[in-house]
């Protein structure tokens, strides 16, 4: 994926769906230098109510992090199809 489409995703993106919380500017997919993606997203596990982290997407290369609301604030993981 380009990484220019990483966060907010317009209706002109390849990568554009109205359903995505990328499409809502509430999402971004990020990589973090000196971490792998597995690690980041363990972090992310631990500490998502610190940040409000609403949804995980488990993903080989990246980590999809976005602020979905979850009435129950749990963490909503979900994996790459």
């Amino acid at each position: 994926m380009e990484r220019e489409w990483s966060g907010l995703r317009t209706p002109e993106s390849p990568y554009f769906s109205a359903t995505s919380q990328h499409a809502i500017a509430n999402a971004y997919d990020i990589i973090c230098v000196g971490l792998t993606p597995q690690e980041m997203q363990a972090i992310i596990q631990e500490k998502y109510q610190r940040f409000n982290i609403g949804g995980l997407e488990i993903a080989p290369s990246w980590t999809h992090i976005d602020w979905r609301f979850n009435p129950d604030q749990e963490l909503t993981v979900f994996h790459l199809t």
